[in-house]
């Protein structure tokens, strides 16, 4: 016979799971924090200087906040060396100068240039959409595009 009701039983494994579910929030907390002290410059924790693990996605290694200023360098990305690629070739281009990584703002400013697109019309929801729809690249995180091997 059974010594414990079925409902302290079921409310028992209730319990469990839940603590299983906040285990491993706590353990997602965790590498998030790790890897915001990584794009801030290391911190003085030990733990910012652990690499972050995201299923099998590496953070770049160089501030991605630089590509936007370095797009805007015309000798290096002028507007010409993108003129007849279609958006997702440009989009490439970029990501393999920036390390395989690419932000929506560093793709938006190169699209708004003069002569790259036939229209510079929701540019941003142009380069959003680009990016987020394209088999060639996995989200990082909000803006962060990764250029798929």
């Amino acid at each position: 016979m059974m010594d414990r009701p079925i409902s302290v039983i079921v409310l028992e494994h209730a319990l469990e799971v839940k603590r299983t579910q906040i285990r491993a929030l706590e353990a997602e907390a965790a590498e998030l924090e790790r890897a915001i002290g990584k794009l801030q410059g290391g911190g003085a924790s030990e733990k910012a200087q652990e690499p972050a693990n995201f299923i099998d996605r590496e953070l770049p290694a160089t501030p991605v906040v630089d590509q936007e200023k370095a797009v805007e360098d015309d000798e290096e990305y002028p507007a010409i060396k993108f003129k007849g690629m279609s958006r997702i070739q440009i989009a490439v281009v970029l990501a393999r100068g920036f390390d395989g990584y690419l932000t929506t703002g560093a793709f938006r400013k190169v699209l708004s240039k003069p002569g790259v697109l036939k229209s510079t019309r929701q540019v941003a929801s142009v380069a959003s959409r680009v990016l987020k729809f394209s088999d060639k690249f996995i989200r990082i995180s909000e803006g962060l595009y990764r250029l798929k091997d």
